[in-house]
């Protein structure tokens, strides 16, 4: 005989299904915003920082040129003291060069290595994000019909014994015993059985005569024992 389900309560699954939705909500906004940082990183890469260094670049070969210029200039002036000054500002304009070329050459190999370093983890984020819409599709469905499903059986009443007409006893509850018919009394002045007979009953059983009444039972009976049979012939005479 298949056992019953214990259904106890179909509002958990619609509250998990609406956290469920919740959660794949904020997961599908976080999912959007790292496909956007990749792109976004990757334009900043090549416009913003390359163009930024190599601007750099120009405007410090500049710098350089105009500092050896004037270290020229100090050297044919005589002036060993302008010369010391301007020997160390050509120093600071090369290595502020070499400073901008090494930005440049550093952005144009994280461009390189942009598709292999990160954007092959971003693909998988982008099946990350495919998978979710599609198992949450699949999710919600299934809770719904299953919410559907306890309800139905939740509705249902529960099947009913075939020898008996009487309810099932609850879970735990002990079975009462079936009434057995007791016989009807003899006598309708008597009391029940399950209460003592008093004086008062008896002598209103007892009648004005003060005696105690015979059940017809016994009267029968007895009237039976004490008819009289046909009498018997007398000897020479007739009955």
């Amino acid at each position: 005989m298949p056992q019953s389900a214990k259904v106890t309560s179909i509002e958990a699954l619609d509250n998990f299904k609406a956290s469920l939705i919740v959660y794949l909500e904020k997961s599908a906004g976080l999912l959007d915003e790292i496909g956007e940082d990749v792109v976004r990183t990757r334009v900043w890469l090549q416009t913003d920082r390359q163009m930024h260094w190599r601007n750099q670049v120009r405007q410090r070969s500049r710098e350089l040129a105009a500092a050896e210029q004037e270290l020229l200039t100090a050297r044919l002036s005589g002036m060993p003291e302008a010369v010391k000054a301007r020997r160390m500002t050509v120093d600071k304009a090369k290595l502020a060069l070499q400073q901008a070329v090494d930005g440049l050459n550093r952005v144009k190999r994280w461009i390189r290595q942009y598709e292999t370093q990160v954007e092959s983890h971003a693909k998988v984020v982008n099946q990350l994000r495919h998978a979710r819409t599609y198992d949450r599709i699949k999710a919600v469905g299934f809770l719904e019909r299953a919410a559907a499903t306890l309800a139905d059986y939740a509705g249902l009443s529960p099947p009913v014994p075939a020898n008996t007409g009487a309810p099932a006893p609850a879970d735990g509850a002990p079975a009462e015993p079936p009434a057995v018919a007791q016989p009807p009394s003899l006598d309708p002045k008597r009391p029940p059985p399950d209460r003592p007979e008093s004086h008062a009953d008896f002598r209103e059983r007892a009648g004005p005569d003060g005696r105690a009444p015979t059940p017809q039972c016994a009267v029968s009976t007895r009237s039976q024992k004490e008819a009289p049979g046909p009498r018997r012939p007398i000897d020479g005479g007739t009955a």
